[in-house]
């Protein structure tokens, strides 16, 4: 009745809609849920709706995995519930079909979980709303994994985040992989010293 974690995660190509849409109103969320992991179970914008309705009851939520899932647009929804799950620590949504609009309305709720510690976005096309997240980050200061791989991030996006590793002075694994950031590594190198913690720097094929 009420769980402490959920976790569901499939090696099937996908699910039938309304058989994940009655999965998620079945699910018992309540302040005692630290952990949500749903991970390739095919839900979508309006299944994630259901989840996110419970949110408000998940105070202790600590932990969300959403990744290989077609989420999209229902991103934005899922944002606007953050401000109910301020002692969020991990964030993960690689590849939900995450485009520019829902990532900056993601990026502008992450004032309302401060304590993030891990965030990772790979696998999105997110292009130009990368530099909404740079103008976030200082809410995030306690992060310590930043995954924006394979994300379009192009040298705007990189020049934007260099002066948003300004404020993750605790930053420890960093992956920028796939993206063309051209020119704009140099800024990046020059904001190293900013992120004394950092152990893993990730740079694969990012056409400099």
């Amino acid at each position: 009745e009420s769980p402490q974690e959920i976790t569901l995660l499939s090696s099937q190509k996908s699910f039938e809609p309304r058989g994940i849409e009655r999965l998620a109103r079945g699910m018992n969320i309540t302040e005692c849920l630290r952990r949500l992991r749903l991970r390739k179970v095919s839900l979508n914008e309006q299944s994630l709706t259901a989840v996110t309705r419970g949110l408000p009851q998940a105070i202790n939520l600590q932990e969300i995995f959403l990744s290989e899932n077609p989420l999209g647009s229902g991103v934005t929804r899922l944002a606007e519930n953050l401000k109910h799950v301020r002692q969020l620590a991990t964030l993960e949504l690689a590849n939900v079909l995450m485009e520019e609009q829902a990532f900056s309305d993601l990026a502008s709720s992450l004032c309302y979980v401060p304590e993030l510690k891990v965030l990772s976005v790979s696998r999105n096309n997110l292009g130009s709303s990368i530099t909404v997240l740079a103008e976030n980050l200082n809410s995030v200061s306690g992060l310590i994994h930043l995954d924006l791989s394979q994300t379009q991030m192009d040298e705007e996006g990189a020049a934007a985040l260099s002066n948003g590793l300004k404020s993750l002075t605790k930053l420890e694994v960093l992956d920028i992989s796939h993206n063309p950031l051209g020119s704009a590594v140099s800024e990046i190198a020059d904001h190293l010293q900013s992120t004394p913690c950092l152990t893993e720097l990730y740079m694969t094929d990012t056409e400099m």
